[in-house]
């Protein structure tokens, strides 16, 4: 009888313990509750989730790449080098992986003022986060224009996975015949631009000989005239697919044509199974919410469209000395969004520049962005632009941390 009062009593102690463990466990879920938040018991034991770092020159294509990738116009791209300021994440989320593309500044060799130091202080950041780094030049192996940086990567090739993307493989019908003829001069030059595919891919199997992948693309594709839309490149469908692991990746590499010789590591090896693909990203939970896309604010995307108007309208210097901050983003209850936002120059001589005469060249910008907001947010847009002179905002670090490109 005593045994089977302490059992009785063990039983209700036990209970009462799983009773304060739930109840604890409950406390500190609620505690640490935020919006966006993944819910741990939802997780898929064999799902994968990480950054990849995109990291390139200016002008090579990254920005366009990553919108490729994520099939979404995240980030802006115009035809003017440095178009890109800040590391912007892209988040593409599927069943089985979550991966987080980091698109990053074109990198500078010599940072000529402090918000060029910001955006190179970007870059390093994305180096030191990435779980893949993705390097992108173009078809003719423009370098990364920074040795510090670039031995890096080599080195950090040997301990993370790197794929090179030789990107505007299209240029290749630009190129005069005269290009393709080497002189004396540049065969001793080891800056000699490569004019091929099978060059590049040879050039950067040479310079980063760890690399997993070497796999060129178009990331710009054209409209496809048969339906009017756009024709994904394989070499975008071909990377995709090793960063997410698959499926049927073999298939989207033979997509790319014959195979070029130094692709992949092994001399012997033509092609990348889903297995292999798949070692790519850490095992573990998605890091962020599975609607989400990017981490950035709506006033945020509003702000770079407004930027890459300025940069699409005026020519030279004068759209690198201009910074936007929207104050006010509404959504109203009529399908339309009003947005007001500052643009900001240095000089009185580049706010006459930038409002024109009688107001011709703000008009300008003002359709060109409310042209692209309304497609981006897929309504309405009301937009109100002024433009206001903080003189020298490039130099000096208090305006800089204010705009967000220092910590």
């Amino acid at each position: 009888m005593v045994t089977s009062t302490s059992s009785d009593s063990d039983d209700d102690t036990s209970s009462s313990n799983d009773g304060s463990q739930r109840e604890l466990l409950e406390t500190l879920d609620s505690a640490f509750d935020y919006e966006g938040r993944v819910d741990p018991r939802l997780t898929n034991h064999d799902f994968r989730s990480g950054y990849v770092s995109v990291i390139g020159a200016p002008n090579m294509g990254k920005s366009t790449l990553v919108n490729a990738l994520l099939e979404e116009p995240l980030c802006i791209a115009t035809r003017r080098p440095q178009t890109t300021r800040h590391a912007i994440l892209g988040i593409l989320t599927t069943t089985n992986c979550q991966l987080c593309l980091l698109d990053t500044p074109g990198v500078i060799g010599e940072p000529a003022y402090k918000l060029q130091e910001g955006m190179m202080e970007a870059v390093q950041g994305a180096l030191q986060s990435a779980d893949v780094l993705l390097v992108v030049t173009d078809l003719f192996s423009t370098p990364i224009p920074n040795d510090e940086l670039f031995q890096k990567i080599q080195t950090q090739a040997n301990f993370r996975p790197v794929i090179v993307v030789i990107n505007k493989i299209d240029l290749i019908h630009k190129i005069s015949a005269s290009t393709t003829k080497n002189t004396d001069q540049t065969k001793d030059d080891e800056t000699t631009k490569t004019v091929t595919v099978e060059q590049a891919v040879a050039r950067w199997r040479q310079m980063i000989p760890q690399a997993i992948a070497i796999i060129p693309t178009c990331a710009s594709s054209d409209d496809n005239s048969n339906n009017n839309q756009k024709k994904e490149d394989p070499g975008v469908t071909a990377l995709r697919k090793i960063l997410v692991g698959g499926p049927d990746l073999p298939a989207a590499i033979r997509n790319l044509g014959r195979p070029i010789p130094g692709m992949f590591p092994a001399d012997d090896t033509v092609t990348m199974s889903d297995a292999q693909a798949q070692q790519l990203l850490p095992l573990g939970p998605p890091l962020y919410d599975k609607d989400m896309y990017t981490d950035r604010t709506e006033r945020f995307l509003a702000s770079e469209m407004i930027r890459a108007a300025l940069l699409e309208t005026f020519q030279k210097e004068l759209p690198y000395c201009c910074e936007v901050q929207v104050t006010a983003f509404k959504e109203q209850q009529t399908k339309l969004i009003k947005i007001d936002a500052n643009i900001f120059v240095e000089r009185d001589s580049q706010k006459r520049i930038v409002i024109g005469t009688q107001g011709a060249k703000i008009k300008q910008v003002g359709m060109l962005a409310r042209e692209t907001l309304q497609d981006f947010f897929q309504t309405k847009i009301y937009l109100q632009l002024q433009v206001k002179v903080d003189k020298d905002w490039r130099k000096q670090e208090d305006k800089l941390k204010r705009f967000g490109y220092l910590q």
